[in-house]
């Protein structure tokens, strides 16, 4: 084999390794009880789950009916893909940690009308997306791998209603989370302090 030969099939390796990376998460399961996504499937699988249980089957068959409530707006937020994570993500909404994000999973924020910061962090990382919402709204926003030569990161996507609708339709619902000032419940995620 010639050097050519050589270098094209290195890039051609590469190549074929990012997409196997990017490609669909497998489904997100129960696993001690908190809902986690397997990425490795050998003698020794390797997961990345949540630290909290999911909300009951009766509570995510309401969120996904994405019905409008006149006393909040709900922003659904959906990983797509692992690119990468060994770990769940963090979702932060106005600087505080409301819930971990695992690659297939979907996150209901109910939200005063307003604008609000949301943030998705990784490691020593964060990407961010302002959101201007109002009582009624339901929204959607997805979080993707960005791949660079050096890492991997996330990112918010751009906004595709009607495509975000339906991959959410089909994702875990992993916690329901009432940021309103009177909320006193938080399904399956971590209770907000004020």
């Amino acid at each position: 084999m010639t050097q050519r030969h050589g270098r094209l099939l290195t890039v051609l390796s590469l190549l074929l390794g990012l997409t196997a990376c990017g490609s669909l998460p497998d489904e997100v399961t129960d696993v001690n009880g908190v809902p986690c996504m397997t990425f490795r499937k050998t003698h020794a699988p390797k997961r990345i789950c949540a630290a909290n249980p999911a909300p009951s089957a009766e509570v995510a068959r309401e969120i996904k009916t994405f019905a409008p409530d006149p006393a909040s707006a709900q922003v659904l937020v959906k990983l797509l893909d692992r690119a990468g994570a060994t770990r769940a993500l963090s979702l932060r909404v106005n600087g505080q940690a409301v819930a971990d994000l695992v690659p297939g999973g979907l996150v209901r924020l109910r939200l005063s009308p307003g604008e609000h910061e949301l943030a998705v962090a990784w490691g020593n990382q964060q990407a961010t997306l302002s959101v201007q919402v109002r009582a009624g709204d339901v929204q959607f926003a997805e979080v993707g791998g960005r791949f660079r030569f050096w890492d991997v990161g996330f990112g918010w996507n751009a906004p595709d209603t009607e495509g975000a609708r339906k991959r959410a339709a089909s994702a875990r619902v992993l916690a329901d989370v009432d940021l309103r000032p009177q909320a006193a419940n938080v399904s399956g995620s971590v209770t907000p302090t004020r």
